[in-house]
């Protein structure tokens, strides 16, 4: 949350997948995140990268001015690490991949990639979907206050049945 805590930002997380998905999600809402999506269909698992980089694009394209997409540079299942590059081109938007120092500034985001022969310096415009590493920063974990917030906080869940609402997460 470290762009969060540096600018006005308005945090949206996304994800697809069981119902163990909602338990990260409301993570990342304690740690500062607003409100969340989850969809959790059945018909999804085991999804292939561009029957999840569609699903995921239609989700983002209900949150209204998206100036910075993060995402993680692979998933725990599939670990093609094409996603987030397949949603960038559904969205249409630039995208800045394996990035794991990140500066967004002027409309711009300047993005640092490690790669075999050293380092690189990427930059991008916004709105940008940014792919980033495990090195991106610190893990940060989150207060009792903020978990305690995390369960006021909005969570849109699109189901199987195609019926779409809010939950409170399960104990």
């Amino acid at each position: 949350m470290t762009l969060k805590e540096t600018t006005d930002a308005h945090v949206t997380v996304v994800s697809m997948g069981p119902d163990s998905a909602l338990h990260a999600i409301r993570k990342v809402l304690a740690m500062g995140g607003d409100r969340g999506i989850h969809i959790c269909d059945d018909r999804l698992r085991g999804a292939d990268v561009l029957t999840t980089a569609k699903v995921l694009a239609a989700a983002v394209r209900t949150v209204a001015d998206v100036d910075l997409m993060l995402a993680g540079d692979a998933s725990t299942d599939g670990g093609a690490s094409a996603v987030p590059a397949v949603v960038a081109d559904l969205l249409g938007l630039p995208q800045v991949t394996h990035v794991r120092k990140l500066d967004v500034d002027a409309g711009r985001v300047r993005a640092e990639r490690e790669t075999e022969d050293g380092e690189t310096t990427l930059d991008a415009p916004l709105p940008a979907l940014v792919s980033v590493t495990e090195k991106i920063n610190e893990p940060h974990y989150p207060s009792f206050k903020g978990i305690m917030a995390a369960k006021k906080k909005p969570v849109d869940t699109i189901t199987d049945d195609g019926s779409a609402g809010r939950r409170s997460p399960r104990t």
